[in-house]
């Protein structure tokens, strides 16, 4: 809920993002200095961006579990027939 009408917003569209089409961020207290303006700007676009690269390590990290999984059951069944031709001979 914003109350008075001193908040300031900065809007931006992105069409590189996967997640979002455009962000609103919401300021307490805005200074109309032009500096200030493009730094919150740049900020905003960092908070994107980072939020974007957080799904792309998701999938990373799902990836790794699989090839994980995959070299253990790989080493599992070379033991497993290691055991077996020294039991069978």
């Amino acid at each position: 809920m914003l109350k008075g009408y001193q908040r300031k917003l900065i809007m931006i569209r992105t069409t590189d993002s996967s997640m979002f089409e455009s962000a609103f961020f919401i300021l307490r207290n805005a200074s109309c200095e032009k500096e200030k303006q493009v730094e919150m700007v740049s900020e905003a676009n960092r908070i994107l961006r980072e939020s974007d690269t957080a799904k792309k390590k998701k999938s990373f990290k799902l990836r790794h579990l699989f090839l994980t999984f995959g070299i253990g059951f790989l080493t599992g069944a070379a033991i497993l027939a290691l055991i077996w031709l020294g039991v069978s001979a």
